[in-house]
């Protein structure tokens, strides 16, 4: 899939503007991942600018950086920008991130920006990224959330234009929303990754309950509380299944108590234990 309006001069102005605003971000972020020196990284989808810059800084003169599109006109744009600030360690690659030619665990980080959103086929992407970084390599994907556009007071026309966003994106076969969803699709490729199996029964219902109880138990509409909730289930389970192996006949008991006189779940007591 090619960018539609890749050859017009003013959206290349515009997407080069907008790398250069979020590189500030970018970096922050490459801070902490420490020293890359010596590295070698990917840009994956790198459009007309993308991370080129910043990873040509992160990965230093010993290192390496690869920037990768498939459409000519975005690489062309990108070459000019490469070649008038002499960044002499980035190379530029036209590749099909489904199809890429690039060689496997190749790469100590991989990034790539609005590809997941656009494109859709989240297996396929995860798995070429994957093929693509070093044991221990580093992962950086950027996808939007349109959970953090928020107007007041209320603006229909604004809100349609959202939905007439999301519906396109679902349309093409993406998710624009696919930042929303990045810790699941992470969880999923790992487990599929670590198992080298995923069973049909990892989509029965009771994984849904599984969920939601972990979320009651910890606390509904905290940061950490389905973190606690799932850590709380995983021991009420081990001691309960060594007492009984119905166990989750006094688990519902245990449950409706949280519900009926701990609204907040086991954060909610902390709290008002601190308090």
């Amino acid at each position: 899939m090619t960018y539609l309006m890749a050859g017009q001069m003013t959206e290349l102005d515009r997407l080069q503007l907008q790398s250069r605003v979020w590189e500030p971000a970018g970096q922050r972020l490459l801070d902490g991942l420490g020293d890359g020196a010596g590295r070698r990284a990917l840009d994956a989808g790198c459009g007309c600018l993308g991370w080129l810059r910043l990873l040509s800084r992160w990965t230093g003169p010993s290192g390496r950086c690869t920037g990768t599109d498939i459409d000519d006109q975005m690489l062309t744009a990108a070459g000019q920008v490469i070649s008038g600030q002499q960044l002499g360690n980035v190379d530029l690659v036209r590749d099909d991130l489904f199809h890429s030619t690039l060689p496997a665990r190749s790469f100590d980080l991989v990034h790539a920006r609005f590809q997941l959103a656009p494109l859709g086929r989240f297996g396929d992407q995860l798995a070429a990224y994957r093929r693509l970084l070093r044991p221990g390599g580093l992962l950086v994907l950027e996808d939007p959330d349109t959970s953090s556009w928020h107007y007041h007071p209320g603006a229909p026309a604004a809100q349609r234009l959202i939905d007439l966003i999301l519906e396109a994106f679902r349309a093409a076969g993406g998710d624009f929303d696919a930042g929303r969803r990045g810790y699941q699709l992470l969880a999923g490729a790992l487990l599929a990754n670590h198992t080298e199996f995923v069973s049909p029964a990892m989509m029965h219902w009771t994984r849904s309950g599984d969920l939601i109880v972990m979320v009651v138990l910890g606390g509904m509409g905290s940061l950490f509380g389905p973190l606690v909730g799932a850590v709380a289930l995983l021991v009420l389970e081990e001691a309960l299944s060594g007492i009984t192996e119905y166990w989750q006949i006094i688990l519902g008991p245990l449950l409706l108590l949280v519900v009926l006189f701990a609204r907040g779940g086991i954060i909610g007591l902390l709290s008002r234990g601190r308090a």
